[in-house]
This record gives C-alpha cells, structure tokens and sequence, in this order.
C-alpha cells in the first residue's frame, strides 16, 4: 500500500499572514488538525497542527478577558507559530515510510508533495484506519499470537497445516522482540479455537509457545 492511496487529497490550506484565531475556526468548521501553510506562489513554507495553535493561545494562568484573549488570536499569525523544517513524504512512498516517519518524529501529520506541490496529506488517523485493516479487527475470526522459530519455511508450514483444516487465514504479521525472538499473529475463519489450538500444538517444531488464543469478534464502526 502507498501512501497516495491513503493521503487526504481535498486539503484545506493557510496562509502565512492568517490569524490563528481564523486557523483555529477553519479546523473546527473541516473538522481537521493539520493545516498546510502555502505562501501566495503557492509554495509550501510550514505546517501548523491545532496542538501547536492552542499551545500559542493564552493560558488560563494570564487572566486576559475573553475580548483580550480574542485580540491576541487575531494579532498573532500563522507565521508566528509555523514549522518550517519540514518533514515530507511523497505519495509513491510506502505506507510504512510515512508511519515511521511519524512515529520517530513523534508527530501526528505530514504534507505529501510531489514535483515540490503539495498533494495532500497523511495522518497518524490514516494510519491507524489502516492498521485496523491489517489486523482483521473488522472481521470475524480466531486469533493467535505463537512464538515461531526464526526459520524458512516456517510460515509457508503454518499456512498448509491451517488450510489443510479447513481455515481461512485473513492476517497474518510477524515481528522480532529485543530478545531476538519472532512473534507471529494470526487471525484466521473457519475453524474453531480448539481446532486452531490443535494445528499449532501439532507443530511443535516451528511453533515455540502460544502466547495468546482467543475467539475475536469484529469490531464495528463507531
């Protein structure tokens, strides 16, 4: 999956010389967190998220009236409070890219440009609506979690015993922990748990341990 199938593409821009208070109105009203800054050639100079906006705004410790708290908003611009080292992601990227650039930079959104345009936008929301995808959280299904042997072929004979069963793996995921062992998780329809638990005792040689076995209901939209 690439980025450019995710990134938000009807973007709603700011100007440097904006308000925050008019930032913040525009956030409400598009019920967004992220505003790309565009200056009049329509280049790209900074992204603001309405954490930082707010972090701008008065305290409640200053003691300003509601009408001065409202003057400072209108006084300070996106300017002001903008971040200007950007962090990009162009829309051919991987989607992993783009959720470890987030994650190590602990940020929560990322313009996406491409030929120095900005395109659109991917958010840590993007990637978790994903996440949920990968996982099988939308579906029915029994879930395991085994420590594997980091083997080849390990996987492809976890696959065949499953599917001789009957099973339909819908996810499957696997990673290394800090002591070097590999983790898999499955979510698989059309067997039970017990049957499930009977395929993976059954391989003993590649499956070290079951760490977590259970009956998983999907999990529906809010």
């Amino acid at each position: 999956m690439f980025v450019r199938e995710l990134m938000i593409q009807d973007v709603a821009i700011v100007s440097p010389d904006m308000s925050i208070n008019k930032a913040l109105e525009l956030m409400d009203q598009k019920r967004i967190r992220h505003l790309p800054v565009l200056d009049e050639t329509r280049r790209l100079v900074g992204f603001v998220s309405r954490q930082s906006l707010v972090s701008a705004t008065p305290s409640a410790s200053a003691a300003l009236s509601s009408w001065e708290v409202k003057y400072v908003l209108n006084k300070l611009k996106i300017k002001d409070v903008m971040k200007t080292d950007l962090l990009t992601v162009s829309p051919d990227a991987p989607l992993e890219e783009a959720a470890a650039i987030l994650s190590d930079n602990k940020i929560s959104g990322l313009p996406v440009v491409e030929a120095g345009k900005l395109v659109g936008i991917i958010t840590d929301t993007d990637i978790f609506r994903v996440f949920t995808t990968l996982m099988g959280a939308r579906r029915d299904g029994v879930r395991a979690t085994v420590v594997i042997a980091g083997v080849k072929g390990t996987l492809a004979q976890i696959a065949a015993a499953i599917a001789g069963a009957g099973g339909d793996i819908l996810t499957c995921s696997a990673y290394q922990d800090e002591q070097g062992q590999w983790h898999l998780t499955l979510k698989v329809a059309d067997i039970s748990r017990e049957q499930l638990r009977s395929i993976l005792l059954g391989l003993h040689s590649i499956v070290e341990k079951i760490i977590d076995l259970r009956d998983s209901s999907a999990i529906k939209p809010s």
